[in-house]
């Protein structure tokens, strides 16, 4: 049985990008680009290119699909709320107060021990470990 090359380079886009999915983002996208990398080598087989075609269209398809796949997972994880001095809204999660800062949640604390409760506006003030100190946002003290 002889595999055309376009089905090669099929499979090999389909084991990286079912690795992708169990690592579950946990390569930042390097498996999900190279996925489209042999993609674009399949389809540069099915245009019936020769290897070092395929290889070339590989390789620019990366020089695009690199960059993109960087900025789409970096742009999925990251939230403009919740570093310190930008306002934020108190979460409840599995019974703890917190704030989600960058895509993760922080259980957080409020700096004059007061209980904060679910859509409090507060500022990160500072961290202490991996819970988030912080305070009313309008409580008018920058500091």
């Amino acid at each position: 049985m002889e595999i055309e090359p376009w089905g090669i380079w099929l499979l090999l886009a389909l084991g990286l990008f079912a690795l992708e999915l169990v690592l579950m983002g946990g390569a930042s996208g390097l498996f999900l680009a190279w996925a489209l990398m042999a993609l674009a080598a399949m389809v540069a087989a099915l245009l019936e290119a020769t290897i070092m075609g395929q290889l070339i269209t590989a390789g620019v398809a990366g020089l695009v699909a690199m960059p993109g796949v960087i900025w789409l997972f970096r742009r999925a994880t990251e939230g403009g709320a919740g570093e310190a001095g930008t306002p934020t809204a108190v979460t409840i999660r599995h019974g703890k107060a917190g704030v989600i800062v960058r895509g993760d949640f922080f259980q957080a604390h409020h700096e004059d021990g007061r209980e904060l409760r679910e859509r409090d506006s507060v500022l990160v003030v500072r961290y202490q470990g991996l819970t988030a100190i912080v305070k009313d946002a309008n409580s008018g003290d920058t500091r």
